[in-house]
C-alpha cells in the first residue's frame, strides 16, 4: 500500500518509517499538515497513519480532504474525537506510545478496508458515464468520460492519437496515451478520465525487455505516470491532475 505517515515528532516518525517500509508499504512522512496535503497531492495515498495533534492543525483535518481509511494516533484525545474519527472511516484510534506488533496488526485492518474501498462502479445516464465509489460517509458519484482506442497496423493507432490526443488536457497524458498506442503494432487502449485524474488501460502483453526501444519506452512510461499496474495481459497507467506541470 502507499500510506502518508503524518507524525510531527522526529524519532517517532523516523521509527514508524522504517518499519512501514520493512512490512513492505510504499511510505510518504510528513511532520505537518500543510507538508501532509502537498504529498497527498501529488500523490494519493490509499491509506493514512496520522497523528492528532500536530503543529498547523488536527490529523481529523487531513483524513476529511483525502477520504481514504486511516489510522489516527493520539497520546491524549477526548471521546469526541474518537467518535468523529469512526465517523469519518477511522480503521484503528491507537494510544501513543504505540507498539510495532499492535501497528502491524492495525496495519492489516487497514489493507482490508482499503480492498473494500476499492469497489466501484460505472454508472450511464444520459449518454454519459460516471463512477461511483464508497466513502466514508455514503457514496460519491464522479462525472467520467470514456473512450476505447483500438488499432490494426501503426498508422491507424497514429491517426487515432491525432484525432484523440489534441482533446486530451495535460501534456503528460498525451504523451504517455503515444507511448501506449506505439508499444503494439496493433492493440486497443481504453481511456477514462475525470476532473481530478487521467487512466488508461493498454490491452495486450508487451515484452518491455525486448530491445533498447522498449526499454527506453517503459522508462519514459513510469517516469510520466503517478502509478502503474502490469499483469498478464495488459498495463494500466494513472495521472493525478493536481501534481504540477501536468
Amino acid at each position: 500500500m502507499r500510506l502518508l505517515l503524518v507524525e510531527d515528532e522526529d524519532a517517532i516518525r523516523s521509527a514508524l518509517d522504517r518499519a512501514l517500509r520493512r512490512w513492505g508499504h510504499e511510505v510518504m512522512a510528513a511532520a505537518d499538515l500543510a507538508t501532509a496535503k502537498a504529498l497527498a497531492a501529488e500523490r494519493p495515498p490509499d491509506g493514512v497513519i496520522s497523528d492528532l495533534k500536530l503543529p498547523d492543525g488536527s490529523g481529523l483535518d487531513g483524513v476529511r480532504l483525502w477520504g481514504v481509511p486511516f489510522i489516527l494516533m493520539s497520546g491524549f484525545a477526548s471521546f469526541d474525537d474518537a467518535v468523529e474519527a469512526l465517523r469519518l472511516g477511522c480503521v484503528d484510534f491507537l494510544t501513543k506510545p504505540v507498539a510495532m506488533q499492535t501497528l502491524q496488526a492495525s496495519i492489516g485492518r487497514l489493507g482490508d478496508r482499503c480492498r473494500d474501498w476499492d469497489l466501484c462502479l460505472i454508472s450511464l445516464e444520459g449518454g454519459g458515464s460516471s463512477l461511483i465509489r464508497p466513502v466514508p460517509e455514503g457514496f460519491d458519484e464522479q462525472q467520467i468520460a470514456v473512450e476505447s482506442l483500438e488499432w490494426t497496423h501503426p498508422e491507424e493507432a497514429y491517426r487515432l492519437f491525432e484525432e484523440i490526443g489534441s482533446q486530451l488536457e495535460g501534456k503528460r497524458e498525451r504523451q504517455l496515451l503515444a507511448e501506449l498506442m506505439q508499444a503494439l503494432p496493433s492493440g486497443r487502449v481504453v481511456v477514462n478520465a475525470a476532473a481530478g485524474w487521467w487512466r488508461a488501460w493498454l490491452a495486450g502483453t508487451v515484452d518491455w525487455q525486448a530491445d533498447d526501444g522498449a526499454r527506453d519506452r517503459r522508462a519514459v512510461i513510469a517516469d510520466l505516470a503517478d502509478r502503474i499496474v502490469e499483469r498478464d495481459g495488459g498495463m494500466a497507467v494513472e495521472c493525478v491532475r493536481t501534481r504540477v506541470g501536468s
